[in-house]
């Protein structure tokens, strides 16, 4: 089952979640909005498609992204959508979220809009984890592992 997407795109907004007190063992969390593709033209119609969506980054790897992450930025954002089941009364609705896994700052060089030139990576990983440069495991052996 394939469950993993890279989205790469411009933050457009931040919007940080602080935990409620009874569960300030909890550290932030943050919903990013990140504009991909060419800018759409609006229509004035009553449903728009933009090229833009949110991403959450959950409280376990916000942390060491806080002071990282900045509105304007260019990034890699590597995630997996989520099913989400919400209940109102009784009636329940299934929605997805995405959900960051990985996030890698891009710096773009100071004439690389001017002459074309590629993006420069950051080359320290925003994310809480190291990037992996390894091969991926062979099919069968990451059954096993998972099972």
């Amino acid at each position: 089952m394939i469950n993993q997407v890279l989205l790469q795109g411009e933050i457009k907004k931040i919007t940080i979640s602080e935990p409620k007190e009874t569960k300030k063992s909890k550290g932030a969390s943050a919903v990013i909005l990140l504009a991909y593709g060419p800018e759409r033209e609006m229509t004035g119609n009553a449903v728009e498609f933009v090229h833009a969506c949110q991403i959450r980054i959950p409280s376990y790897k916000f942390p060491p992204l806080r002071d990282k992450l900045r509105q304007g930025q260019f990034v890699d954002v590597y995630a997996r959508v989520q099913g989400v089941f919400k209940t109102y009364g009784d009636q329940g609705m299934l929605t997805i979220e995405i959900v960051a896994e990985h996030i890698d700052i891009v710096r773009f060089g100071p004439h690389a809009a001017q002459n074309g030139a590629a993006p420069q990576r950051d080359p320290k990983p925003a994310a809480a984890e190291p990037a992996d440069d390894s091969e991926p495991a062979a099919p069968a052996a990451a059954a096993e592992a998972v099972a």
